[in-house]
Order: C-alpha cells, then structure tokens, then sequence
C-alpha cells in the first residue's frame, strides 16, 4: 500500500500489489494539509499542518475513516510511529507522543526550534530540526513505551549535532530538510546535498560524512537496506526545477562514495535516473 499527500488536497491511498499497477484505492481529505504520514498497523498517522495530528482507521483501506483529529496548538510539521505510538513534530519545536489506539497524549519533549523531520531506532527518537538557514541539527532523544521521562526525571543521554547545508526554498511545501533512519546510519537532506550520520551507537549520533553536490533540488534520500538507495534531485534551483529520482549504490554504512584506482579521490556510486511526470517530493521504499 502506498499513500500520497497532497497538501490541502487530502491524500490517496494505493494498493501497488508488484508495483507495476498500482491501483487507486480511496481518497480521504484530512482537516488540515498533509505534510508527512506514517503508517502502523490499521491506522495511518499524518502530521496536518495547522489541524494537528490527525489518525486515520485504514483496516478497509476502500474506506477510510477519521479516528481522531488532535489540534495542537501548533502546526504538525512531521510524524512517526513505532507499535501504536505516533510521535508528532510541531513547528514550535515540541515533539508529542500519543497512543493511536486510545488518542491519548502520552508524553511531550521540547527541542528548541521547528521539527523538519522523525525516524525511531530502536528505544531512540532521532529528529532533525531546523537551526538556521545554513544548519540544521540532529538529536537523539531515548523514550520508553512513548515517555521521554519518569519521576526520576528525563531519559539520558539526550545528545545533538549539527547537520550543514541550506534548507530546501520556493517549494510551497514546507518540505524542508527531509530524515532517513536506516538501521544504523541516517540520511539528513539539505538543498544541495545530504549528511551521512553514524547511528552504530544511536544515544551518541556523528556526523560521518558531509556531502555537496552541483544539484541545487535534493529533497529526499533512502535506502533499501541491501545496498541501495533511491535519492530525488534536481541540478537546477528548486523553485523551477521538476525532480526525478536517481538510483545509488551505498556501502553498508550509507556511504555513497567508493574509491577511484590509482587515486586518493572518490566518487559517488550513481547508477541511473528515472524520469516522473511529476515533481517528486518523497519517496519511500517497500
């Protein structure tokens, strides 16, 4: 199943079967405008902008119906969930977590500044705010059962780092920097590039390996898990360009560069590129 957000427009949900038909299943317009979703069991959990966090029951995915609608004072920038706890990230640097089931507000952390994007590892919350137009930074956040905190007071260590590179401009879409989390490494996203971030100890992120290309329209990096990864991108501005999706080999580390013979230099692992009739925004690999 897959599941386009189309902004104010609500979101489309597809049944992609071998991926080679995928099939329009149902539409469902949300209370807000869908930036980011994420999927766990039977419920689907979209970060909504200025509506909040809203959940959707998706056990008949023909029909889809609104469980909960959370404002939260707040626009919902991003979203992800692990069991039946979504973690939400709002424009006013606060992440909240909820039980999908019941709805209920489980805990909540503040970060400081807009939450672009969340993965989970593990018991670790990995989220990549916004800093300035320049840097971003990433934190790792431990949580247990969706709490950031017990009497005893906050789960340690919290541990950040800066994440360089320009924040995606003149899309309209809030996009920003965009999060990878892959089994111990992440992807952060910047305009002209991404930052590899070593997760082999997810409570203590580093910045492995910064990279800046000649494109001016990376929006969006993941991999596969076996040694691929799918990149969307763009050489030209981002508010005129159209991104396609280009296809890299990457080490098991993330790394997309792979050394030259006979020379101290490297290059990066590029395979080949596909061309969408679109503007591609996100991807997301099954």
């Amino acid at each position: 199943m897959a599941i386009l957000g189309n902004g104010p427009n609500g979101l489309d949900i597809f049944e992609i079967g071998s991926g080679y038909r995928p099939i329009k299943l149902s539409s469902f317009n949300t209370p807000g405008s869908v930036r980011k979703v994420a999927i766990t069991a039977n419920y689907l959990a979209i970060a909504d902008a200025e509506a909040g966090l809203t959940i959707l029951n998706i056990s008949d995915p023909e029909i889809p119906t609104l469980h909960k609608n959370i404002p939260l004072g707040s626009p919902a920038n991003s979203v992800a969930t692990t069991g039946n706890i979504a973690f939400v990230g709002l424009e006013n640097g606060n992440i909240k977590s909820f039980d999908l089931f019941s709805s209920q507000e489980i805990d909540q952390v503040n970060t400081g500044s807009l939450v672009e994007d969340l993965g989970v590892l593990g018991e670790q919350l990995i989220s990549l705010n916004h800093s300035s137009s320049q840097v971003g930074v990433v934190h790792s956040i431990p949580f247990s059962n969706g709490r950031f905190s017990d009497d005893d007071g906050p789960f340690l260590p919290r541990n950040s780092i800066r994440s360089p590179g320009y924040r995606q401009w003149g899309l309209g879409n809030g996009l920003g920097r965009r999060l990878f989390v892959g089994d111990n490494f992440a992807y952060a996203s910047h305009l002209k590039g991404f930052n590899l971030i070593d997760l082999s100890d997810p409570t203590i992120p580093v910045l492995s390996e910064v990279t800046s290309t000649p494109s001016r329209g990376w929006r969006h990096v993941v991999a596969n898990g076996s040694g691929l990864a799918i990149a969307l991108e763009h050489r030209n501005s981002p508010k005129f360009a159209l991104a396609d999706p280009n296809v890299y080999t990457i080490q098991q580390n993330g790394d997309f560069l792979r050394s030259i013979p006979n020379s101290p230099d490297f290059e990066q692992n590029f395979e080949t590129r596909f061309t969408t009739p679109g503007n591609a925004g996100a991807v997301a690999i099954y």
